[in-house]
């Protein structure tokens, strides 16, 4: 989609992201928002991305995206594939950004960890050659985060950490989302430097009035890190203990086998499978626990993305995790909800008393959609944006 005609002839400002809206309906949303905010500005946003169908088609029959220019390469090999061929649709994907960059000459780009490592990297080189600047968005800390699932030589880490650290110290400004992360990545590159604090939005919907029932949901990624293997075994030792709470799951992931098998022999637990932000929000507005199941130690080098969800729903969190854990401490100090300790002993003594009523008073439906709207999301990364280009 070309650039409106009021627009200067300066520079664009990169926006490089791999998922971006309308498949990704949360942060590829905060990210469009974000460049029609630029757009405002009389700026000329491009976006770098990846996509399967016609953006600028999509866009102009959703009158979004106005002044917008969209570069995107296809889907090149499908993740049925498995490691090799991720691997090999990075690299292509890399080298598209390559071409683009070239292409474009961005005064300012923006990159986060999607993907992580090369792509910013990319980023930091290109930026060193042609004196532009980058904002550099780490949604995630790699390789640390990816190693607590999967451990890498150590040599193979070490040079992984120094090249992504190379494109640290290169960035104009950095951004992430808690001051655990912050602290992480500061000891890696030293204290000096400045990062932002900026936790991921959520859309707003209108919320079910209704009365919320006494169960339990789940909204995201099933994947490695989400204790999946034994919150399906938790669940299943309390309904053959007697318990009747249902269980809602929402999602896809590498592990989604285990809630569809818990499903096809247990009445009370229903596998929905992915859904939008929209079907999300009001499937958690109808039920009083929403479940925030994660590994501790990658707690240092990610942050669960559904707990912006859970909040903007007024959704109790149950937290399964090691009390150690930041998301642990999160739970507390916010005030939301139930920290429980990673034992199917524990976890299932949290249900039955959830279900007895015990911690139904206990926690005020957190909501606070000020702080975690996509409109403060999209708006401070316009905020930061312009103080680097004015």
């Amino acid at each position: 989609m070309s650039g409106k005609d009021t627009l200067t002839n300066s520079r664009p400002i990169a926006v490089i992201n791999r998922s971006f809206w309308p498949v990704s309906d949360v942060l590829g949303e905060g990210l469009l928002r974000f460049c029609e905010l630029l757009v405002a500005r009389d700026e000329r946003p491009a976006v770098i991305t990846q996509s399967k169908i016609n953006l600028d088609q999509e866009a102009a029959r959703g009158c979004r995206g106005e002044g917008v220019t969209f570069h995107y390469s296809s889907t090149f090999v499908s993740k049925q594939i498995g490691l090799i061929g991720r691997v090999i649709e990075l690299l292509l994907f890399s080298f598209f950004v390559i071409r683009t960059l070239l292409k474009i000459r961005p005064k300012l780009i923006y990159v986060s960890t999607d993907p992580p490592i090369l792509v910013p990297l990319i980023v930091a080189i290109y930026c060193r050659f042609f004196r532009s600047r980058f904002i550099y968005h780490l949604q995630d800390i790699h390789p640390e985060a990816a190693c607590v699932v999967t451990p890498l030589p150590k040599i193979i880490k070490r040079a992984l950490i120094a090249l992504d650290s190379f494109s640290l110290r290169q960035a104009s400004t950095l951004i992430t989302i808690n001051s655990v992360m912050a602290e992480t990545l500061r000891e890696r590159i030293g204290f000096e430097y400045d990062i932002i604090e900026l936790t991921n939005g959520f859309p707003m919907y209108a919320g079910d009035l209704a009365p919320r029932s006494q169960g339990f949901v789940y909204c995201g990624n099933l994947g490695r890190l989400q204790k999946i293997a034994l919150l399906s075994d938790a669940i299943f030792e309390y309904h053959r203990q007697g318990g009747t709470l249902e269980f809602h799951f929402a999602g896809d992931g590498v592990y989604k086998t285990y809630i569809e098998a818990l499903a096809s022999r247990d009445k009370f637990v229903h596998f929905i499978g992915r859904v939008t932000a929209e079907a999300a929000s009001s499937l958690l507005s109808r039920f009083e626990w929403a479940l925030l199941p994660i590994e501790g130690e990658v707690t240092k080098f990610a942050f669960p993305s559904k707990t912006a969800a859970y909040l903007a729903c007024g959704t109790k969190i149950m937290c399964i995790s090691e009390s150690w854990g930041s998301v642990s401490r999160w739970v507390d100090d916010v005030g939301c909800g139930l920290n429980v300790e990673p034992t199917i002993p524990e976890i299932v003594s949290a249900f039955q008393r959830i279900e007895r009523g015990l911690y139904r008073e206990s926690f005020a439906a957190t909501n606070t959609p000020d702080s975690i709207s996509l409109e403060t999301y999209s708006s401070e990364l316009d905020k930061i944006t312009m103080g680097l280009v004015q």
